[in-house]
């Protein structure tokens, strides 16, 4: 082989005209090959941190068909005439060959470098940073879908700060013309609302969801990214498998309930648009499990303590509101379902005593709080319609709860689940001006219903008489402060059936005998109710004078 100047150049010495070559033209397009197939086949991730960096596939297609078109420059070049006899450097095979083996050496350590680091959201490229997120989302792929949840966290910030940039703005100088990048923030907000993405997100990538509530919490002032914040606690409450459910098992030091406390403990984020005590969409979950009902009964206790730190009371009571009446939503849920399977009254007592139970909570929580209540010396003093104050919507969803459970006629399971509210409010703890306003309130919803029952021109369900028949009329309370109101209530009670039952009984037996719970009887000769329990001892209420029938 004959010795000339490298590349045509005395410069460079002298060296081999024409050897092997360094690259073939098969070799080229294998490579290529194995480019494309690195961004096509490598997955959906993968191609979101390809183009979040501006390596599109238009890109990495311009890149392997310059490195094969080189490639084909040399080999056209080897065919015709002896290389020494040509133009320097472009006139030799091993340059063009050096320029492709360089071409696609670069392409293909970039993408292998971008395709293992996490993709970042940037101005240049935000909108095919979307696009690869919809996709993946759209897609429904369960694998996918834990990878993006983990592979926007360090994203989640970036977004936010530039829509609360946008808001701060538009607040200083009035309506701002959004740019392309604050557009894309802006629906990357939505993009995540997804519910599976969001279900993927509770359930496998914390650190994320920390992250998003944290950001939602500081940017709760302008109320952007609500609908994300309320379907992430949907899918929180509604699976069993998120993080929610999974910190609730941890005991000892341990138990911190981060996401707990994240949530419902931050009165800014409780007291904005994302509404998290009005997220949970209860009549979409096909099963209401006694746990579903312990994560929600903490959330209410969870936000009510914040809201006595730190609420506007009188001002923001619709916010506590909304807990408790999903808790009566989850009662609605579970009596329908029972009813529909057509199942004894003993099978919904868990599920349906823990909603009595956060009832109970809730009324001490009240009771033992400083709030300034007003207060009614009787219960016909009380104008609901003028009530502004927690203790009016509190009274009013447990008087709610109470009417729900007098669906059944079943005495014991209208004593074990009214048991627990009913004694806190009436018959336990230190009596407060608190405490009273309650049951000044929740005296007067019952005795409103029991006028609605027992009138003939009314006869308007729930049935409440039978819940308070199994609370034992003529059981007369103890001699205390806190029971005036109970005997009251009770002779009111004892006085609408002695005026209205015998004559309800006549006229409208069959609404008269639903009434009544399963452990009382009416004797018409003598006009007596009689009221049987197992641990007490036969009771009777006499309605009417013997010689009256």
């Amino acid at each position: 082989m004959p010795e000339e100047y490298c590349l045509g150049l005395e410069t460079l010495g002298r060296c081999t005209a024409l050897g092997a070559p360094l690259i073939s033209l098969g070799e080229a397009v294998a490579v290529a090959a194995l480019l494309l197939a690195l961004y096509h086949f490598g997955g959906p991730l993968i191609r979101l941190r390809l183009r979040s960096r501006g390596m599109s596939g238009r890109t990495v297609l311009a890149l392997v068909s310059v490195s094969v078109g080189l490639v084909f420059v040399a080999s056209a070049l080897r065919l015709f005439g002896e290389p020494w006899t040509r133009a320097p450097v472009i006139g030799y095979p091993v340059f063009w060959e050096i320029a492709a083996g360089a071409v696609l050496t670069l392409a293909g350590i970039t993408l292998a470098v971008f395709a293992f680091t996490s993709a970042r959201l940037r101005p240049r490229t935000a909108g095919d940073y979307r696009s690869a997120a919809q996709g993946i989302i759209a897609s429904g792929n369960e694998t996918a879908l834990y990878a993006l949840g983990r592979e926007i966290a360090p994203s989640i910030a970036l977004v936010t700060r530039q829509c609360r940039t946008y808001r701060d703005r538009e607040k200083r100088e009035g309506p701002v013309e959004a740019d392309a990048y604050t557009r894309v923030c802006f629906s990357l907000l939505d993009t995540w609302a997804d519910p599976r993405f969001c279900n993927a997100l509770v359930c496998w990538c914390p650190d994320t969801v920390t992250a998003l509530f944290r950001e939602l919490t500081e940017h709760a002032e302008f109320g952007d990214g609500a609908p994300l914040g309320s379907e992430l606690v949907n899918q929180a409450f509604s699976d069993e498998r998120s993080l929610l459910y999974r910190e609730a098992r941890q005991s000892g030091l341990r138990r911190h309930k981060v996401f707990l406390k994240a949530v419902f403990g931050e009165w800014s984020l409780v007291d904005g648009a994302v509404r998290p005590l009005a997220s949970w969409n209860v009549f979409a979950q096909t099963a209401i499990t006694e746990r579903k009902v312990q994560r929600w009964s903490e959330a209410v206790d969870s936000a009510l303590g914040t809201f006595l730190d730190k609420g506007k009371h009188g001002v923001a009571v619709f916010r506590i509101r909304q807990g408790l009446e999903t808790l009566n939503q989850l009662g609605a849920w579970v009596l329908a379902d029972r009813a529909r399977r057509a199942a004894p009254w003993s099978s919904i007592h868990d599920p349906m005593f823990e909603i009595a139970g956060a009832f109970r909570t809730v009324i001490k929580r009240i009771r033992t709080s400083n709030l300034s209540a007003p207060v009614e010396t009787t219960v016909e003093n009380y104008d609901p319609m003028q009530d502004e104050t927690l203790h009016g919507a509190i009274a009013e969803e447990l008087f709610n709860f109470f009417g729900a459970v007098c669906a059944s006629d079943d005495h014991e399971f209208l004593d074990w689940v009214s048991m627990g509210p009913w004694k806190e409010l009436f018959e336990e703890g230190e009596l407060t001006s608190n405490l009273r306003a309650l049951q000044v309130r929740v005296a007067y919803h019952l005795t409103l219903k029991i006028d609605d029952n027992l009138d003939l021109h009314r006869r308007f369900r729930p049935a409440i008489t039978r819940m308070l028949l199994v609370r034992y009329p003529l059981a007369v309370p103890e001699e205390h402060a806190r029971a005036v109101i109970a005997k009251e209530l009770d002779a009111y009670f004892v006085e609408a059936l002695k005026g209205h039952f015998p004559a309800m009984w006549k006229a409208q037996r069959d609404f008269a005998e639903s009434l009544l719970p399963d452990n009382v009887d009416y004797d018409e000769a003598d006009a007596v109710l009689r009221i049987r329990h197992g641990r007490r001892d036969l009771q009777t209420l006499r309605l009417a004078a013997r010689d009256m029938k």
